[in-house]
């Protein structure tokens, strides 16, 4: 019988979902059992990179404390320092 909800939900399978979506153009799952364990090339005009973080620049930094209300030497949480 089929439940409508998982009983749990890790981490694990939330980045694995991201992965598929992410890596799924242009390349064919390898499944082992119930876990995919890696990717054969159908085409590579379809592949798409991963996404590449880059940090923001100082005047940028500057503008996102201005936008937030924060002074100018606080400091800034790193997750929002993603360009």
């Amino acid at each position: 019988m089929r439940r409508p909800r998982p009983r749990q939900v890790t981490l694990r399978d939330f980045f694995e979902k991201i992965d598929n979506m992410m890596y799924g153009y242009g390349r064919a799952p390898i499944v082992e059992g119930t876990k995919v364990t890696g990717y054969r090339l159908v085409d590579a005009e379809l592949v798409q990179d991963p996404v590449v973080f880059v940090p923001l620049a100082p005047a940028e930094v500057a503008e996102l404390r201005g936008i937030l209300g924060l002074p100018a030497d606080a400091p800034l949480a790193r997750w929002l320092d993603a360009g």
